[in-house]
């Protein structure tokens, strides 16, 4: 649709006519570049505008006459002149119909006729003043008959005149490239003109006394004088096309045909100026031709799609009428510059950067958009647009077509939900066998503990140890359920990350199903990390790839339901990092292999969503990167992933010895709804020589801080009633605000709490950490 668009718009940049189109209130819609040079206004400041404040009071009268006919269905031609060029021009109107018939505009061609008027009127002067010369000559003759030698001088005299006339008049038909031909009426050629003879090879010697029927077929020629006797009846002029044969090629010619009366009125002589249209009636042809493909093509398209158009600055041109469908905005209302519309989601940064380089003239590939709906919501569209080139190649437009794929995007949402749901269902159970090896290890050394060690402090030692390490072993199975829980992602903001730590991450993870349910079901699998070699750090989402690692594990243990090996290597070439994971399952066949990436599309049916790899697919791509995969029936399946190396960021390694609190003395409220937290936190610190006071609900908090001064407040964020929130803000209301240090179990961050403009110096996770409670006072 674009190649035809772009020659239609080329073609009537190109022709000397100037085209219009406008709707039925007569507002202007679309006119050439020529526009300019008949109106003496540029096409831009006149778009939307009405084309009758174009023409004066005499000639507006016959603009809205002409309108009308048209609109009722006809097809007038007329003659009418702009007022800031005087530029005559002859006009042919067309109604502009609807998919349903209906006449909803006018489009039509104005063709420059100044210098053709010109002509007629020269013409008609130099006729009249031949017609007043031979008359005042008969009259002078008739008076001065008695003297006949003043007769025969003034007779001579008069013919060096009308001789020196017909020289001149000859001279102005012979320059202009118009055909102009003369003829009795009787059809016989009495004067042609030079085009007349380039055109037709004949010469003005030998025409004279010949006819129509000498030069053409008989049946043109019968045309061409049946036409010539209805203008000498009428005694009228006629406007006709006449097609007639020029150099082996039919060529069509509007042809003013008019009378030329003798001295008793009476017509006796006919004068036809054809100018040849041929190649307008191609360009016509071809305009109809491009806009009925263009207009079955925009009626046969659904509603979720819209056309558009904006200049090089981004301000829409055109909108296609669908836009009230998708965005519930009409045309007019959304005739503005693009970026008005758009949210403050980062996927719109690149919106801005394709459009710019489609002004460049750069074609880009499909890209989502997310832009306001008139109502306030959001819709996602998936756009592709292309730039438009005048004939010097410059860009001066951008088209577009937008799919409104909302509703698409929320079907794949929910069914990543549902299957990030299954998966995680799946892993429960064995997540379950693991909480209770370690609460076995907790509770069976802490009875031991309860029961007495008998003095022997190895013992004593050795069981507290045990305990603290199962308890931070739980610590991180929670840790790894929050970060791949987690639904705060942000692919625009990156961090340092090792590859091959994310990997060892999700092999963790992942490890109820590949060892603790398989083993249930007597089925083994083995994971080799050998390849795993080392390579540098570079930066990317975190739990974007964890998700992309544990799409293609999963679907590595799918591929091998009775068992095999699945084996991981890393490696780098140039500026890339590479990771590969290769199973010894049932491999893939060269139709699957083409699809796998898709959305929708799984062998895994009904319980795949389809969804999985084509996710993955997308977040390499974001990241910069690539993923490719390479598979036989009966050898198993690679996926290789490729992404670029960044420059990472520099982090300190955390100091794992215990500190001392450098600030003594220090004034502590501790609040958590747990009593056991309160209790040992209040023990640990009382021990450091501080002033600690335990409360377990918000309330009490509040009043305490009102009656005594702390220095710091460590509070829990979910309690009962009063929440950790309502407490943290009411510190803002105190004279002497102390520092605070937010506690919690749920996946909560220092950005989370910034976000919601919580005031707090540090956040500790629990279980907590002594080691980490210390240093975070320290550096608070």
């Amino acid at each position: 649709m674009e190649e035809e668009l772009e020659k239609y718009k080329i073609i009537m940049d190109n022709i000397s006519d100037l085209a219009y189109a406008c709707d039925a209130k007569g507002n202007i819609v679309y006119v050439n570049n020529i526009f300019k040079k008949f109106t003496g206004h540029n096409p831009e400041n006149f778009s939307g505008k009405p084309f009758d404040s174009l023409f004066d009071e005499k000639n507006l009268k016959k603009w809205m006459d002409a309108y009308t006919r048209t609109l009722r269905g006809e097809s007038p031609l007329y003659e009418l002149c702009f007022k800031d060029t005087d530029t005559l021009c002859e006009y042919k109107n067309n109604p502009l119909r609807d998919k349903n018939g209906e006449i909803i505009g006018v489009v039509g061609i104005a063709r420059d006729i100044s210098e053709r008027k010109q002509l007629q009127d020269e013409l008609a002067v130099l006729n009249e003043s031949l017609e007043q010369q031979v008359k005042k000559r008969t009259e002078e003759l008739s008076v001065t008959n008695n003297n006949h030698r003043l007769e025969i001088m003034e007779r001579k005299k008069a013919e060096r005149s009308l001789t020196g006339a017909q020289d001149d008049l000859q001279s102005i038909l012979d320059n202009t490239t118009a055909v102009i031909y003369l003829k009795d009426k009787e059809g016989r050629y009495l004067l042609i003109n030079r085009q007349f003879e380039k055109l037709f090879f004949v010469s003005r010697k030998d025409i004279e006394g010949k006819t129509d029927k000498d030069l053409f077929p008989e049946d043109l020629a019968e045309t061409l004088q049946e036409n010539d006797r209805k203008v000498l009846n009428s005694g009228k002029s006629h406007v006709i096309e006449e097609i007639v044969p020029q150099k082996e090629k039919l060529h069509t010619y509007i042809s003013i045909k008019f009378p030329l009366f003798d001295s008793d009125g009476f017509p006796d002589r006919l004068c036809g100026i054809s100018t040849d249209i041929t190649e307008r009636k191609r360009v016509e042809s071809a305009l109809r031709e491009s806009e009925q493909k263009y207009r079955r093509l925009i009626e046969n398209l659904q509603d979720n799609y819209l056309f558009y158009s904006h200049n090089t600055a981004g301000v829409f041109t055109y909108l296609s009428s669908s836009i009230s469908n998708i965005l519930g905005y009409t045309p007019n209302e959304f005739l503005t510059h693009y970026s008005e519309f758009l949210t403050p989601n980062s996927i719109n940064e690149e919106v801005i950067r394709y459009t710019g380089l489609s002004i460049k003239g750069i074609k880009q590939p499909a890209y989502p958009v997310e832009i306001y709906h008139k109502d306030g919501s959001i819709r996602m569209l998936n756009v592709q647009e292309v730039p438009v080139f005048d004939k010097d190649n410059n860009v001066i437009a951008v088209e577009g077509i937008a799919e409104d794929i909302t509703e698409r995007k929320k079907i794949e949402a929910k069914l990543m939900q549902s299957e990030k749901l299954m998966a995680m269902g799946v892993m429960t159970s064995g997540i379950a066998h693991e909480f209770n090896n370690i609460l076995a290890i907790i509770l069976g050394f802490a009875q031991l503990l309860k029961k007495g060690s008998r003095g022997d402090q190895n013992k004593l030692a050795k069981g507290v140890s045990i305990i603290i390490d199962a308890a931070n072993d739980g610590a991180d199975i929670v840790r790894r359920m929050q970060d791949f829980t987690n639904s705060k992602k942000e692919p625009s903001k990156l961090t340092s990350v090792d590859i091959r730590v994310l990997a060892r991450q999700v092999i963790d993870f992942t490890m109820p199903r590949w060892k603790n349910m398989a083993l249930a079901n007597g089925i083994t699998y083995h994971i080799d990390l050998n390849g795993m070699r080392e390579v540098p750090i570079t930066r990317g989402n975190p739990s974007e790839l964890r998700e992309v690692f544990t799409n293609v594990i999963n679907n590595a243990f799918d591929a091998m339901p009775c068992g095999g090996t699945l084996s991981l290597s890393t490696w780098r070439e140039s500026d890339s990092l590479f990771i590969s994971f290769s199973d010894t399952g049932e491999g893939m066949c060269r139709s699957v292999l083409k699809k796998v990436f898709d959305p929708f599309f799984s062998t895994k049916q009904p319980e795949g969503s389809g969804l999985g790899l084509s996710s993955a697919f997308g977040i390499i791509r974001r990241h910069g990167g690539r993923i490719e995969v390479s598979s036989e029936i009966g050898n198993g399946s690679t996926f290789t992933i490729c992404v670029p190396l960044l420059e990472a960021s520099v982090h300190e390694n955390r100091q794992n010895s215990m500190e001392e609190i450098k600030t003594n003395d220090l004034r502590i409220l501790v609040v958590d709804d747990d009593q056991y937290i309160c209790e040992f936190l209040r023990e640990f610190l009382s021990d450091s020589g501080h002033y600690v006071v335990s409360v377990c609900c918000g309330s009490e908090a509040m009043k305490l801080l009102r009656e005594e001064r702390f220095d710091l407040v460590l509070c829990g964020l979910v309690m009962p009633d009063v929440t950790g929130r309502d407490v943290i803000r009411f510190l803002d209301t105190l004279r002497t605000r102390p520092k605070v240090g937010l506690i919690t179990g749920w996946n909560f961050k220092m950005q989370d709490a910034e976000r919601e403009r919580l005031k707090v110096d540090f956040v500790v996770n629990k279980p907590i950490d002594l080691t980490e409670i210390v240093r975070c006072i320290n550096s608070a």
